[in-house]
């Protein structure tokens, strides 16, 4: 039995910037991935091939679920503002237990971007399914850098509607 599940939403621009740079392909081509209707996970020796969906296929597929059993945050607020993300979530999967601030503190510390970057140096990252580092910068914004006007036109127009509704149009 599921008691509920966790979606956590991430601006598509930043999304498009970190793919790229994962799957090591040009950001015009990450794009175009995001925006298919038909993109799904690479099969890998541990990982079956998954239908993603173009990225606001997914995010509106979790997201418009009106059940009380779902908790949606996005991954900028978790880097903004840790503990309150974070004990939104822990008071979730908690239910009615209370949860200390001294636990959500610890747990903050010990999900930190720095921490898990620095695990992922010492025993790798099984999820990421391949010799390269999945734990790449932690950032928020770091389109802005990255992605140029016509690039960022070409997102905002794809996903306008689920940017919006989540915060993200620039």
């Amino acid at each position: 039995l599921t008691r509920g599940a966790v979606y956590i939403v991430r601006n598509p621009l930043d999304v498009c910037v970190s793919l790229a740079n994962f799957w090591k392909w040009d950001i015009d081509t990450t794009i175009g991935g995001i925006a298919a209707a038909d993109f799904h996970s690479f099969a890998t020796e541990n990982i079956v091939v998954e239908h993603i969906g173009d990225w606001s296929q997914h995010v509106r597929s979790w997201t418009s679920q009106s059940n009380a059993g779902f908790l949606v945050l996005r991954y900028e607020d978790l880097l903004l503002d840790p503990e309150t993300s974070f004990g939104a979530l822990a008071a979730y999967l908690e239910g009615d237990q209370p949860v200390s601030r001294e636990r959500i503190g610890k747990a903050t510390e010990l999900s930190s971007f720095e921490v898990l970057q620095k695990q992922e140096g010492t025993s790798g990252f099984r999820e990421s399914g391949n010799e390269q580092q999945f734990f790449r910068t932690g950032r928020a914004d770091s389109w802005q850098s990255a992605l140029n006007s016509k690039q960022v036109d070409r997102i905002v127009n794809h996903h306008r509607e689920q940017m919006e509704k989540f915060g993200y149009l620039p």
